[in-house]
């Protein structure tokens, strides 16, 4: 999605091996590619907006079976406010990508992450421990700002002050959210807090360039102590 919403011109051309109507439909093969599951996560939502943490099994899958003989017990999460908050985030991006290629689909996905934010709302104050808490502002502020950019609605703006974390230098877990906030078209958002943010993303590259330069294979990273092992993971610079 973001791939897609940076570069629409390029990624909009790019042709995948996608199968059925999805080869043929109007819409670019990368947004097509994210549907499936932010479509899923749709499909799971309850009617009162709230939206689980995704699909288990109840065990891990029995030998010799395939999916499509699985005996195996399938259960969803129930709703809780960081995934919903999460998925109010992703909808409303994708809402927002979307409405360049088909407007009934940014609509439903635009009404489907406000509901998920609604039921969310209320319920984020009895969230409790500081763990839970720090998750949940995280995605919070995600939410906001994606759906004060699909919206327009200056409500969201006023929630996003609420939960961003631009100016803690110790904190790293909103990179999503700040960099949505420093691109926000000029009507939309503090100009403020838009320099800021926009601050915050370049000094945080910089620094990832920086490590990259001092290592033998250009790997950029924002943490130099950070090992360069695969399931840690680091940013590459192809």
């Amino acid at each position: 999605l973001e791939l897609l919403d940076l570069f629409p011109e390029f990624f909009a051309r790019l042709r995948l091996r996608l199968p059925g109507e999805e080869s043929t439909d109007a819409l670019p093969d990368l947004l097509n590619e994210s549907l499936w599951n932010v479509t899923c996560f749709e499909r799971l939502q309850h009617e009162d907006g709230g939206v689980g943490g995704g699909i288990e099994a109840s065990a891990h899958p029995r030998k010799g079976e395939a999916s499509w003989t699985d005996s195996l017990v399938w259960m969803t999460f129930a709703p809780d406010v960081y995934n919903s908050y999460t998925y109010a985030a992703v909808a409303a991006r994708t809402a927002r990508v979307a409405r360049r290629y088909d407007e009934p689909l940014s609509e439903r996905l635009r009404d489907s992450a406000e509901r998920a934010w609604s039921w969310a709302e209320p319920r984020v104050s009895a969230v409790k421990t500081e763990k839970q808490q720090n998750r949940a502002r995280d995605a919070r502020a995600a939410a906001a700002v994606e759906l004060l950019w699909r919206t327009g609605d200056a409500a969201y703006d006023e929630s996003f002050a609420t939960a961003h974390r631009i100016d803690d230098q110790a904190f790293k877990s909103q990179h999503g959210a700040t960099f949505a906030y420093a691109r926000l078209p000029s009507a939309l958002g503090d100009k403020s807090l838009k320099r800021r943010a926009r601050k915050r993303v370049i000094a945080r590259a910089n620094a990832a360039i920086a490590y990259g330069d001092g290592n033998a294979f250009g790997l950029a990273s924002p943490n130099r102590y950070l090992p360069l092992i695969g399931p840690v993971g680091a940013f590459t610079t192809p």
